[in-house]
């Protein structure tokens, strides 16, 4: 009687993916845990993503944000392999991509050199990564008191020799 050893498929123990919160700019990364090989091969890996239920198309332990968007589900699947026989799939920890916070940027207040009868405007751009739509909520200060919520300023609010201040803070 002749008996055939054949190889065996390696065992991967567990797959993380990180990091845990992310957003549409970032980089995931798909890590391997624990693995073994009864016959002592040598193991690689392959990978795949899903995303929003979808495959990714990707098949590298990296997935950028051009792949994923606000709220997607993702995740990925490793499966072992040591040239011969392939190991059973195991998937990652889930992450669900998170919303970025919108930006401003280019703030310029209008006129630079105020007179007490002018009225103080603002031009500014805002981005949202997520592409929203972005609001502005306005605060501006005289002298440390919050005096007006709008878009501009009118004179009748401030004096000569007072200090003017403006908040912005942008929402999506």
């Amino acid at each position: 009687n002749t008996v055939t050893i054949s190889n065996s498929p390696p065992v991967l123990s567990d797959v993380s993916l990180g990091p845990s919160t992310a957003f549409e700019g970032d980089t995931l990364t798909c890590s391997v845990g624990d693995f073994t090989d009864a016959d002592s091969d040598t193991v690689t890996f392959s990978y795949t993503w899903t995303v929003d239920g979808d495959d990714a198309g990707v098949t590298t332990l990296t997935l950028n944000g051009s792949n994923f968007d606000r709220d997607d589900p993702v995740f990925c699947t490793v499966t072992p392999t040591d040239g011969t026989v392939p190991g059973t799939p195991v998937d990652s920890n889930t992450v669900t991509i998170s919303n970025t916070a919108p930006t401003i940027g280019g703030i310029t207040l209008s006129p630079i050199i105020a007179e007490s009868d002018d009225t103080l405007t603002l031009t500014f751009g805002t981005s949202d990564a997520d592409e929203d739509s972005v609001t502005v909520d306005y605060g501006w200060t005289v002298n440390t008191v919050q005096v007006a919520t709008t878009s501009s300023l009118a004179s009748s609010f401030f004096d000569r020799g007072d200090v003017v201040e403006v908040t912005l803070t942008p929402t999506d």
